[in-house]
């Protein structure tokens, strides 16, 4: 499970994501799920005309899914959206490209994600409109979420360097690189919509990445100021408006799924036996999407409620 919404109205709660079915082949993939009475109900997007593969990546509360699709067995992906009542799919523009992926949807429709050439740029998609984000010299930039007004977030390289470069953006102002001072690379996957943002910094040859946030500046022109969530080998992927965190650390030689607020951080339960899981995403309620390894080695999608 890679997305949830945040129900409109009752309990009906909509999570994206993709599954697998005995051929190993991957569908963009739903699931229903009431929280009062757990009455749940599962099924694959159609992909598009040709489509050999996809994924789901992001869900408004409107329910619009957009994620990516190939139509050859390992070949390149193109951004697709999702529409409700019936879900046909339709691809994104790609202004040339002839690769990219759509990674966010907030509640305007506003798109995120990334497409191009031999270069990757980050895009923001705005009906049949794209716009090419700036980058910092780099051949890769990615747009990995949009908060509800429209600031975007991602990473991306500088000229002759591998490392990505956690980044915010509007299109009113330049993109401005997150502090990661002592780290040598960073991204920022989620923001809410207070500005909050959280992601993951690393030292190239180091322990792995450290799950970290970025508080917004308190004043005009002030800076963004970066905490250390204390996690090794981590990354905070979602954040919701309440400052609540999930995501994934490393404990020993088993990956967990955690939710952190204001300092204190809580493991969330997996699987048994366990064998691994991360927490995806999060929304106002408080549920979260995720996943959870059995020893077969096969991943599940887990849904974890009243985490509070």
């Amino acid at each position: 499970m890679y997305s949830l919404n945040t129900p409109a109205v009752g309990n009906r709660l909509l999570i994206v994501g993709r599954s697998f079915d005995k051929a190993g082949t991957q569908h963009a993939s739903y699931w229903y799920v009431n929280t009062a009475t757990g009455a749940r109900q599962a099924g694959a997007l159609p992909a598009p005309a040709g489509d050999v593969q996809s994924w789901a990546a992001g869900v408004n509360q409107s329910e619009t899914i957009v994620g990516g699709s190939i139509n050859t067995p390992g070949g390149l992906s193109a951004p697709v959206q999702w529409a409700p009542g019936g879900w046909s799919p339709s691809f994104l523009d790609m202004n040339g490209g002839n690769y990219g992926n759509a990674q966010s949807i907030n509640g305007a429709a506003q798109i995120t994600g990334y497409a191009g050439l031999s270069n990757i740029y980050g895009a923001l998609w705005e009906g049949n409109a794209v716009t090419q984000l700036p980058s910092f010299g780099g051949r890769v930039t990615q747009a990995f979420d949009i908060n509800s007004a429209g600031v975007v977030v991602g990473g991306s390289q500088y000229a002759g360097s591998d490392q990505s470069r956690a980044f915010v953006w509007t299109k009113s102002g330049p993109m401005i690189q997150l502090p990661d001072a002592g780290f040598s690379g960073s991204r920022a996957w989620a923001i809410n919509d207070y500005g909050v943002i959280v992601g993951n910094a690393w030292v190239v040859g180091s322990d792995g990445p450290r799950a970290v946030r970025w508080l917004p500046p308190t004043v005009v022109g002030g800076a963004y100021t970066m905490e250390d969530l204390g996690l090794t080998n981590a990354t905070a992927d979602d954040i919701n408006n309440s400052g609540e965190i999930v995501g994934q650390y490393s404990s020993g030689s088993t990956i967990r799924a955690f939710y952190w607020l204001n300092g204190q951080l809580k493991d969330l339960p997996l699987l048994q036996p366990i064998r691994g899981g991360g927490a995806r995403s999060i929304n106002e309620n408080g549920d979260v999407a995720g996943w959870s390894r059995l020893p077969s080695s096969y991943q599940h999608a887990v849904l974890w409620t009243h985490v509070r």
